[in-house]
Parts: structure tokens; sequence; C-alpha cells
């Protein structure tokens, strides 16, 4: 794989993270959390309510709008580390269709790069040398396949996986300008917990192999996840931002332990109206050659 190919794939594993989960109904003097509650009927907790209704319309969806925007950070004892990323760009689905830009690093050392899928093709255009286009060989477009989250692929099945770590301790709550949140937060090393982080450093940072060999070692100091909805006008099913926020320790090797803080912001916008992913001339003049 050539350097170009592999600062592709990044973006892709990045994603970032997509979930995605619903707003409330509007009320005459209610709340958002107290119109919720009014309108559970099915024996569920508002909040076990909300993400199930979030899950049936993201299902519905085929498409959206989406910036993402990570920061990590390492502490070990060699000395500390930051790496800043940003994502912009949009989704398709059935079959899957991706455009995006992303700029990670600051300065001199800032690149940026755009990866299209257009359901059977990948492309990339490094912004940063030329803006020469490239289309990934089927090897390479492998592995970029492999690489995407359900944060950005299938984020119906994110909403599950997080409902599962979750279980019960999601909270509803009221934020400014009649906006609802669901709020998650624990402190617990947790299977459930330690799985749900696994696979958020395997979609944010590629990192199946370091949790695979390392996952045992993993203890977490906190993990937590807030979803909110606008919280506007009748009943709706899809987020304006996610937030996910973990601190933990891993051992990349044996004796030697790091510490690592990763928060990723996700804001969705353009639910079912993006405009069409469609490959540029010069890309696909590119991959005749």
């Amino acid at each position: 794989m050539n350097d170009r190919n592999q600062r592709a794939l990044s973006p892709l594993r990045l994603t970032g993270l997509l979930l995605a989960v619903l707003l409330t109904a509007a009320g005459c003097g209610q709340s958002g959390a107290d119109r919720l509650k009014a309108t559970t009927v099915t024996g569920l907790s508002p909040a076990r309510e909300l993400l199930e209704q979030a899950i049936a319309a993201v299902e519905a969806s085929d498409s959206y709008a989406l910036t993402v925007k990570l920061r990590q950070e390492l502490h070990a004892d060699e000395g500390d580390d930051r790496f800043d990323l940003r994502s912009e760009g949009r989704v398709a689905l059935h079959p899957l269709r991706i455009d995006q830009t992303v700029t990670a690093g600051k300065g001199e050392e800032q690149s940026s790069w755009r990866t299209l899928l257009d359901g059977k093709h990948m492309y990339v255009q490094d912004q940063s040398f030329g803006g020469e286009w490239s289309r990934l060989d089927e090897e390479d477009q492998a592995d970029a396949m492999h690489s995407l989250s359900d944060y950005q692929a299938a984020p119906a099945r994110q909403l599950r996986k997080l409902g599962e770590a979750a279980r019960q301790s999601m909270k509803l709550v009221d934020v400014e300008d009649g906006a609802v949140e669901l709020v998650y937060s624990s402190t617990a090393n947790s299977a459930a917990n330690r799985l749900l982080l696994t696979e958020l450093l395997d979609s944010t940072l590629g990192a199946r192999q370091m949790t695979g060999e390392a996952g045992s070692s993993m203890q977490i100091k906190k993990l937590s996840w807030t979803i909110r909805f606008p919280g506007r006008g009748q009943l709706q099913a899809l987020p304006i931002r996610i937030t996910t926020d973990a601190d933990f320790c891993l051992d990349l090797e044996a004796g030697h332990a790091v510490r690592l803080r990763q928060q990723v912001q996700a804001d969705y916008s353009r639910w079912n109206a993006i405009e069409p992913i469609e490959v540029p001339r010069e890309a696909l003049e590119v991959s005749r050659q």
C-alpha cells in the first residue's frame, strides 16, 4: 500500500462517532423530558423509549451530512502528545456512498485530503500536494471498507451497541434552547464498557490489533456519551450532536502503561436531504489512465 492510500484510510476509520437518537414532541408548558414521559406507553423508561424510537428513525433514513472533530491525548513516561482531526462531508446509504474532506495536524504538519466512495469504487484526492486524484486498488479499498465504523456506515446498529453498554443507566435531561439530551457516564471497568471502548478505538484509530493484544490491560477511568436533539416542533427521531469522552489506561507493552483520552464531537444535519454524491470528472479520468 502506498503512502497516499494509507493516509486515505484514516478518515474512513474516523468517521467519527455517529450514532443517532430522537427528538421530542412539542407540548404546551411542558419540558422536553416531561413531554416524553407523557407519551411513553410501552412500559420502557423515557430514556430507553427515546433510544428505541431513534433506532427506528435512523433505520428509515437514507442520508445525512456529518462533521466530526476528534482530539486524542496521550500521556506516557516519555512525554505527552496530542492529535487533532476534523472530518466534514456527506453519507448516503443503500448503497453506501461517502464524500468527505479531512484535515489533520496543525501548521506545517497539517495535511488535507478528500475521500469519495461512489457505492463501487473509492477515490482519493490529496489536497496538500497538488490536488491529484487516484483510485484505490481492490486490496486497499477492501482495507478501507473494513475500517468503516458503524457510526458512519450503520448508525442504527451503533445505537444498539451504545444502549447495550448503558443498559438502564441512561438519563434524559433538558438543556438550553429547549433541546433534550440522552446522557451516559460511567467509571466502571465493566465488560460492557470495555467492549464499547474497544469498538470505539477500532473505529477512530484503526486500533484493532492494538486493542486486541493489549485489551486485557485496559483500565477505564471514565467513559461517557451524550446525544442531543433539538426538541422543537413535532416528534422527531434524529440527532443534531453526539459527543463521547473516554479516559483510560492501556499497557501497550508489558509494564509500559500509557494514559489516553479521546474526545469526539459529531454534528449531524440535512437528514434525508443531502446533495447527490457524484465522482468528479477529474477523478474518473485518472481512473481510466
